[in-house]
């Protein structure tokens, strides 16, 4: 493309120097058409790239290994002047995430708009955009590019299968066990009946005992019984075969964030202990204390 700006250059200088040496208006109305051409194809190619607006919408910015990154982007034309045509180029990171988009024959004021579904394959934190726009003249005398949106980031979680299983007996469960104390909330673990005291719920009266007795009585409860899971992963390299590394490594990743999952979905307490360095913080990964709650594993699956 700039071979044939430089060649309309030339052309017009050689024309103009001919018109010169001989006089001929023949080369003169030359030299005013290829200067005419270049003039008119800049001004082209310069509102074509200029008064263009594009939005990018992510539905999500934290998603899961097998699960989809959502985006829908849209062009719109801010002038009255239409565009030819207008490349849309992402330079986003996320694996098989392709946005980039050509977009012909955008009258004023009009927009146009797609959707780009992608299947995340890896875990990682990725970065969306920047975004770039390129145009040209219809001839390709001047191609000229510009950056319009920011970057931004998503996190795509590792994978986690569903566990429909995994006990432990009970008696030799590290860090948990039975709590024989009363509570001032309900749990599931009744352990009596007690007379009624100020203060009380009525929810935990019990109806039929205190019509057998004449007076109000009460239930007594427990804590539940807690069971506690830390989950020790182990991401030295040296831990497995070298001729898979990266694959035994992300077996044992997403053994782990499934495990933290099934511990959280059983309203346990559940931690983890790595050694690596922390993605978003790009620290060394301290150990996360025990925790429950979707929040938290959210923490660990950020973490992993």
């Amino acid at each position: 493309m700039r071979s044939r700006r430089i060649v309309v250059f030339i052309l017009a200088a050689l024309s103009l120097l001919g018109g010169l040496l001989t006089g001929r208006d023949l080369l003169f109305h030359l030299t005013y058409l290829f200067a005419f051409l270049l003039i008119f194809s800049f001004a082209w190619a310069w509102t074509n790239i200029n008064w263009v607006h594009i939005s990018r919408v992510t539905r999500v910015r934290r998603t899961q290994v097998g699960r989809p990154l959502e985006e829908r982007f849209t062009v719109t034309n801010t002038s009255i002047i239409p565009k030819l045509w207008l490349g849309v180029h992402d330079f986003s990171t996320v694996p098989t995430h392709y946005a980039s988009q050509i977009v012909h024959n955008l009258g004023p004021r009009g927009r146009d708009s797609w959707r780009v579904t992608t299947i995340c394959r890896e875990r990682g934190r990725y970065q969306l955009g920047p975004v770039t726009i390129s145009s040209s003249d219809p001839f390709g005398f001047f191609p000229m590019e510009r950056a319009l949106t920011p970057t931004s980031h998503v996190v795509v979680y590792p994978l986690t299968v569903d566990i429909h299983q995994f006990a432990l007996p009970v008696g030799i469960l590290p860090g948990g066990d039975a709590l024989r104390r009363r509570t001032h909330y309900v749990t599931t673990n009744a352990a009596g009946v007690r007379d009624y005291a100020v203060g009380d719920s009525l929810r935990r009266i019990h109806w039929k005992a205190s019509a057998h007795e004449n007076g109000l009585l009460v239930k007594k409860f427990q804590p539940a019984i807690a069971l506690n899971m830390t989950v020790v992963l182990d991401l030295n390299r040296l831990a497995y075969p070298v001729s898979a590394v990266y694959g035994y490594s992300e077996w044992a990743i997403e053994v782990a964030a499934s495990v933290a999952s099934y511990a959280v979905e059983q309203r346990q307490a559940v931690g983890l202990i790595c050694n690596g360095l922390d993605p978003l913080s790009e620290e060394v990964a301290g150990p996360v204390p025990l925790r429950q709650g979707q929040g938290h594993l959210m923490e660990l699956l950020a973490l992993l």
